[in-house]
């Protein structure tokens, strides 16, 4: 049930409306008829996400969970075939082999040393992108597993 505040900001927003720029960390809004009213959809009414896996496509499962445990991740796979997890401090990965073409994905993964996992991750003998300072206040870095997927990861500038 939509409450009567969310309706008149559905309704003005219908008219006039134009979206108000906004970081992915701010509420959407848009501006109608000069007042600021929050942008709802049914599922804002409904429910509380609280996590989300990205799903990447790989050609040979055990080789890519092997590669992840080289990376720190407890792995395991599917009892019913073609499909794992890799899991490290709370995040979690899904890894499934392709019935049809492979699509390579990406994710970015929030760190607190973007220096310190970049180092882990060589040592485990995986070629990693360098994280440098970006204009927008992260130290980003990236790796590429073998089936092409890329896993891009930040912290702060320090």
């Amino acid at each position: 049930m939509i409450t009567g505040q969310a309706k008149q900001a559905a309704n003005n927003s219908d008219r006039d409306s134009t979206p108000i720029k906004h970081s992915a960390y701010e509420p959407r809004t848009t501006k109608a008829r000069g007042a600021i009213a929050p942008f709802l959809c049914e599922a804002d009414l409904m429910t509380t996400a609280y996590r989300i896996a990205p799903i990447f496509s790989v050609r040979d499962l055990d080789a890519a969970l092997d590669f992840y445990q080289r990376l720190g991740f407890a792995v395991r796979a599917y009892a019913g075939g073609g499909y794992g997890f890799a899991s490290r401090d709370g995040i979690e990965l899904h890894l499934g082999v392709p019935s049809r073409e492979h699509h390579p994905g990406s994710a970015y993964l929030f760190v607190d040393d973007a220096d310190q996992l970049a180092a882990a991750w060589r040592a485990a003998d995986v070629q990693v992108h360098a994280p440098e300072d970006t204009e927008w206040g992260r130290h980003e870095g990236a790796l590429v597993d073998p089936d092409g997927n890329v896993i891009r990861f930040g912290s702060p500038v320090k």
